[in-house]
């Protein structure tokens, strides 16, 4: 396996201990400023005029600068590492024989599909990502990147963070800031309700804490799952 810096990597430094045996962890981290695939990434400076207290559907697709590296590291994972074992797996199978009846070629093939197409999404994504830096971002109105304490009907409270479409993740407590909560908590402040439709039916939550704070640095290794 190669790391970041095209060096090869042992086996057991490949897999995450205990770990889905179908993921892989792969360093590419790095020191340098915050790259786009496609080139330099310049983080915005944000403002009161740049980061709405709105959702409005021609807003940029914002992203934090751990979410931009995330992808940008897939990317590159993509792109060094998964592609070409599977680039290689297919070359063995069609070496094989009859590819009409080959499962391992006509699966490999299947793989690679699946991977070009996540290749193109990302490089997507990157194009019309706009990556602000919320350590620059304060006030006491909740906007994109806030972390914000809510308290439910029943009087129970969760903690969130509204962060970019490509950043959610429920269970690290990361919402989309396009979510319905999250348009719903647009511009909110502490002690302000604010009111959003949920499966359930119709919901408040108040807000109890609004804070801008700066994100833990991503690990210098990433686990992603092969496709």
């Amino acid at each position: 396996m190669l790391t970041a810096s095209g060096s090869r990597a042992s086996a057991s430094d490949s897999r995450g201990g205990g770990g889905d045996p179908s993921a892989t962890v792969i360093s590419t981290r790095s020191t340098s400023p915050v790259l786009g695939f496609l080139g330099r990434v310049e983080p915005v400076q944000p403002n009161d005029s740049q980061l709405p207290l709105r959702v409005r559907l021609s807003d940029p697709n914002y992203i934090t600068l751990n979410g931009l590296e995330r992808i940008q590291r897939e990317l590159l994972w993509l792109e060094k590492v998964e592609r070409p074992k599977v680039v290689a797996e297919v070359a063995y199978a069609a070496s094989l024989g009859d590819r009409s009846e080959n499962a391992e070629y006509i699966y490999g093939k299947k793989r690679l599909r699946k991977i070009d197409g996540r290749r193109r999404y990302l490089i997507k994504r990157l194009e019309v990502a706009r990556p602000i830096d919320i350590t620059l971002i304060s006030g006491p109105a909740i906007r994109f990147g806030a972390k914000v304490v809510l308290e439910d009907e029943e009087g129970e409270q969760k903690t969130w963070r509204l962060y970019g479409e490509d950043e959610v993740d429920i269970a690290g407590g990361v919402l989309s800031w396009k979510s319905p909560i999250g348009r719903a908590l647009m511009g909110k402040e502490e002690g302000d309700v604010a009111v959003f439709h949920a499966p359930g039916g119709k919901r408040e939550v108040e807000i109890v804490h609004v804070a801008f704070e700066a994100q833990e640095p991503l690990p210098d290794q990433l686990e992603f799952s092969s496709l």
